[in-house]
């Protein structure tokens, strides 16, 4: 598995700039309408990650799961 550049920070590095792209609107307009958009987006996203971790695990086994507990899943350092 890489472990090196945005694979050593988040294991799904595409969505997680989408949840950042889709977050920075929310940033600088403080739109309630936008944060809600944002939150429903971020949750597909997220259930997207958590369907092809179940995927990845079946296919890798326990090398899989070592990167798991190593690297967190979309939001560096947290989740």
């Amino acid at each position: 598995f890489r472990q090196d550049g945005p694979f050593g920070i988040v294991r799904h590095p595409l969505y997680a700039s989408y949840a950042a792209a889709a977050l920075a609107p929310v940033l600088a307009t403080a739109s309630p309408l936008l944060a809600v958009t944002f939150a429903a987006s971020f949750a597909l996203i997220a259930l997207r990650a958590t369907q092809e971790e179940v995927r990845l695990r079946a296919q890798l086994g326990p090398p899989y799961d070592a990167y798991c507990r190593r690297v967190k899943r979309l939001v560096p350092f947290v989740w």
